[in-house]
């Protein structure tokens, strides 16, 4: 039982580390057309300042502890 998940745990790190290693080396020059942002243009924001937004979602939240012995 332990060999297989040692076996299974080795066998879904080699994936991962060959699928990272796959990836395209990023260019320091980009040759595409990004514009800067615009930030006078509401579009670019999500949170914009003094708007009403996805920003003004309830953010409440409740944390559960795990009760311990003491």
């Amino acid at each position: 039982m332990l060999k297989q998940f040692i076996f299974t745990a080795l066998a879904t790190c080699l994936g991962f580390a060959g699928t990272a290693s796959a990836q395209p080396a990023q260019s320091s020059t980009s040759t595409s057309n990004q514009q800067p942002n615009d930030y006078a243009d509401s579009r670019s924001w999500l949170c914009r300042p003094g708007e009403h937004d996805a920003c003004d979602a309830d953010l409440t939240a409740t944390a559960i502890r795990r009760r311990t012995a003491t």
